[in-house]
């Protein structure tokens, strides 16, 4: 059995849903490979400025290039993201992403899922 990393990262957004601004506290789970301590640090601070900070404190339909014209729900977020740090992690893989607002929901999608 090979050994996962999940890292843990924390955004706050908003998005509209008909006609609301709905805001919400997420937390990102990032699961790859294992790496060393190094890889690790260096893949935290890709995903950080590659992904994390054009999320943060946005309003995700409006101000985030890659989500205008996503509907914005958990799954179509794992999706999009994936896309994004695929590149940003590489030559490490993604073995899972896992998304929760404000502690409430919980939604995965695994390496076979994000097509």
């Amino acid at each position: 059995m090979k050994a996962t990393l999940t890292k843990k990262f924390n955004f706050s957004a908003s998005f509209s849903k008909k006609g609301r601004v709905l805001g919400y506290n997420y937390t990102l789970g990032v699961t790859t490979d294992f790496v060393d301590e190094e890889a690790e640090r260096r893949m935290a601070e890709k995903i950080e400025k590659g992904l994390i900070k054009k999320l943060e404190s946005r309003d995700l339909d409006v101000h985030v290039d890659f989500l205008k014209d996503v509907e914005i729900n958990d799954l179509n977020l794992l999706k999009a993201f994936w896309k994004i740090m695929k590149k940003e992690i590489a030559p490490n893989k993604i073995l899972s992403l896992s998304i929760s607002r404000d502690g409430k929901t919980l939604t995965t999608l695994g390496g076979g899922e994000h097509a």
